[in-house]
């Protein structure tokens, strides 16, 4: 919060030839990379396992998760802009997240030919964000602080035969925050890059805002 203050501050205090865009809608794809750290599950044997070894042992089917957790995701959503004059605007944001990650093995107490085996899994292809950017125009150029909250969905099971069976299914949610830098094309076309800092790490991501 006193990060949002203190960059509306600053650009409220510079004159600047500014073109901040109308209120209105946008459309947003893109790119960006979500850091979901600390992403473990350990399986069961499956029900009909029970002749593999230790099937009776929680945890008997060995773990899945993602190492450093770091996922990329395709982001499509919509924005809504509210210009406070013409340098300075806010523009809230939602969309949703498609591609993600998946770690798929072979049972650990299995020791058969994988064409033969069981397997368990551990995904996290799809997701939501919102965000909120406060951005000041000079002209074409954009420069802000956006906030934002992400949410994946991560899903846990097992791997029947090339179907996915769940076990479990986790919504974990991670803030960010950072500077972003546009440059809009054409007076509807705007390229936007953040750089954004979370308890996972940096992460980051490039869009493009169709303004309607």
């Amino acid at each position: 919060m006193k990060l949002l203050v203190a960059v509306a501050s600053v650009c409220l205090a510079i004159p600047a030839f500014a073109q901040a865009p109308p209120s209105g809608f946008e459309l947003l794809v893109g790119y960006r990379n979500v850091r979901v750290p600390g992403v473990k599950f350990e399986h069961d044997t499956h029900s009909d396992d029970g002749f593999l070894p230790d099937a009776d042992v929680p945890g008997s089917a060995g773990t899945t998760g993602f190492d450093n957790g770091l996922m990329h995701y395709a982001v499509v959503g919509v924005g809504y802009h509210f210009p406070f004059n013409d340098s300075l605007d806010l523009t809230a944001d939602f969309g949703g997240l498609f591609g993600g990650t998946r770690d798929d093995r072979q049972n650990v107490n299995d020791f058969r030919a994988p064409q033969n085996g069981s397997f368990v899994y551990s995904e996290a292809r799809y997701g939501l964000l919102t965000s909120l950017n406060l951005s000041y125009h000079i002209k074409n150029l954009s420069l802000g602080v956006e906030g934002t909250l992400t949410g994946i969905f991560i899903d846990n099971g097992w791997d029947r035969f090339g179907k996915d069976e769940s076990q479990h299914t986790n919504f974990r949610l991670e803030p960010t925050i950072g500077p972003t830098i546009g440059y809009l094309f054409y007076d509807y076309v705007r390229a936007e890059v953040t750089v954004q800092a979370g308890d996972g790490g940096i992460v980051g991501a490039f869009s493009l805002r169709f303004i309607f």
